[in-house]
């Protein structure tokens, strides 16, 4: 069997961040976000970030069924996770356009509003040691999709899903990768030819 064990492998450590849109990008993978940007808080592991590309296709076929062409449509990205901690910012991210949560005496108001959904940036980051992994949408709307269950038993938590449009450089999103031998795959793959 052949392949590089080090461009394989699991995430156990990831972080979402979320910023208004023209917020400054980090400038390197190992940069930290800037002020800007507020961390999502703690995320479900075991449903992990989940990225989706949604395609439709068909396939054209001749006279008598003989397939011809394969026509298809991209219809767009997705990137959800699940955030599992009840803060200010996911409650944001849920009733966006809502007014900010108010504290006074030890305890938080807030009052959730019709949704106002406008784009956002996102910084997704996925590590393990000295590997990491960053997703940058630099045009996202983020919605729930999920129920909110809270009860006795289990973690609350509810799936954001980040629909991604294209930036100023038709991107979807940009992707940074650190501890993975590259170079290494690709001479694998082609003596493996």
């Amino acid at each position: 069997m052949a392949g590089t064990a080090t461009n394989a492998g699991r995430w156990p450590e990831a972080d979402v961040w979320t910023a208004p849109s023209g917020s400054d990008i980090p400038s390197t993978i190992d940069t930290e976000p800037g002020t800007d940007w507020d961390l999502v808080g703690y995320l479900d592991g075991d449903a992990g970030v989940v990225k989706a590309l949604d395609e439709d296709s068909d396939t054209l076929k001749a006279w008598g069924g003989a397939p011809i062409e394969d026509v298809s449509t991209f219809n767009g990205q997705t990137i959800a996770f699940t955030a599992i901690e009840d803060n200010d910012v996911v409650w944001s991210l849920i009733y966006q356009g809502s007014d900010a949560p108010s504290a006074s005496g030890g305890v938080t108001t807030r009052v959730a509003k019709v949704p106002v959904r406008a784009p956002r940036m996102f910084l997704i980051e996925l590590r393990n040691g000295s590997k990491k992994k960053r997703y940058l949408v630099e045009k996202g709307v983020v919605r729930p999709t999920s129920d909110i269950t809270e009860n006795e038993t289990d973690l609350g938590g509810i799936e954001l899903t980040i629909n991604c449009l294209v930036d100023d450089n038709d991107a979807l999103h940009t992707e940074q990768i650190k501890g993975y031998d590259a170079a290494d795959s690709s001479s694998s793959s082609s003596s493996s030819s």
